[in-house]
C-alpha cells in the first residue's frame, strides 16, 4: 500500500505539470524545458511571475525572448509559445519567419516541420510544413488523455501518450506517415513513460516509477536501454529532456517548492 500511494503522489504531482498553462503559475522558479542543437540549447525560465526563453548558442552571447515558453531549437530558428500561437523566429536576430496561431503548445521544430499539441475537446498532435502551411494529424486523445511533448529529429517523430498511471512513448517516421502507424519505445501501466528527445540515431525520455525518476536513453533501432540518471522522489522529479549531440538535458523539478533547473548527462 505504501508503495501504491507514494507512485500515486509521484504520478499526481507530474500529470499536474503536464499542462501548457503550468509554466506559467507565479509560485514556479528557474529552468525548465530544454531544448537542444549541436552544443547550444534553449530554456524556458519563469522568474517573478514572468515567462521567457533564453537561447546559449555555443561560443556566442545569449539571446533573450520575453512572454514566450516552451522553445523549440533549430539552427538558425527557434520555435516558442507566446500569448497567440507559436512564434517561429530566427533567433540570432528576431527576425518572425513563421507563425501558428491557436490554442497550440509544446513545440518542436525540424525546419521547415513544425510539430505542436492543439487543445479542443480533446488534443491533437499536429505536424505543419511551414513552406506550404500543409497540416497532418499524427495523433489524437481524449480530454482525459496527455499528448505531450513531441520530438522532431532526424526524420523522426516521438510523443507520449499519458492517462493516469498508464503511458507510451511513440515513434514514426515522418516521411510517408499514415495515422495510426508508430512504433511503441516504451510502455507502463504502473508509472509513466513521458517527454521523448531524439537526436544522433538515439532517443531519449523519463521514466516515473514508485517515486523514482529515471532518464533512458537507446538507440532508436533497438537494443539495451541505457539508464542516465536515477531521481528519488517524490519531491524531486524529472521532466522535461533534450538531446544535443552526446549530452543529455532533462529538467529537475521540485513540485512542493515550485522550483525548477536543468541538469546534464554527457554518454558515450
Amino acid at each position: 500500500m505504501l508503495r501504491r500511494a507514494a507512485l500515486a503522489a509521484a504520478a499526481a504531482a507530474l500529470l499536474a505539470i503536464v499542462g501548457p498553462a503550468a509554466a506559467q503559475q507565479a509560485t514556479v522558479t528557474g529552468s525548465y524545458d530544454p531544448s537542444a542543437w549541436g552544443l547550444g540549447t534553449a530554456v524556458g525560465v519563469l522568474q517573478a511571475g514572468t515567462a521567457s526563453v533564453v537561447v546559449q548558442p555555443s561560443g556566442q552571447a545569449s539571446a533573450t525572448f520575453t512572454d514566450a515558453r516552451s522553445p523549440a531549437l533549430n539552427g538558425e530558428f527557434l520555435a516558442y509559445v507566446d500569448a497567440t500561437g507559436i512564434r517561429v523566429v530566427r533567433w540570432a536576430t528576431g527576425e518572425q519567419v513563421a507563425r501558428v496561431d491557436g490554442p497550440l503548445s509544446k513545440p518542436a521544430l525540424n525546419w521547415p516541420d513544425l510539430a505542436y499539441v492543439r487543445a479542443g475537446t480533446g488534443q491533437r498532435l499536429e505536424l505543419t510544413d511551414l513552406t506550404t502551411g500543409h497540416t497532418r494529424l499524427i495523433a489524437k486523445a481524449a480530454p482525459t488523455v496527455d499528448l505531450g511533448r513531441p520530438a522532431l529529429r532526424g526524420g523522426f517523430i516521438a510523443w507520449h501518450v499519458a492517462a493516469g498511471r498508464k503511458s507510451q512513448i511513440r515513434l514514426a517516421p515522418v516521411a510517408g506517415y499514415r495515422y495510426g502507424r508508430s512504433k511503441l519505445i516504451a510502455a507502463s501501466v504502473s508509472g509513466l513513460q513521458v517527454n521523448p528527445s531524439i537526436s544522433s540515431g538515439h532517443i531519449l525520455w523519463v521514466e516515473q516509477a514508485a517515486a523514482v525518476s529515471y532518464l533512458r536513453l537507446r538507440k532508436i533501432t533497438g537494443g539495451p536501454i541505457r539508464t542516465l540518471a536515477t531521481l528519488r522522489g517524490p519531491s524531486r522529479i524529472l521532466w522535461t529532456t533534450a538531446l544535443g549531440g552526446r549530452t543529455a538535458y532533462v529538467t529537475r523539478w521540485n513540485p512542493t517548492a515550485g522550483k525548477a533547473e536543468i541538469v546534464t548527462r554527457r554518454w558515450r
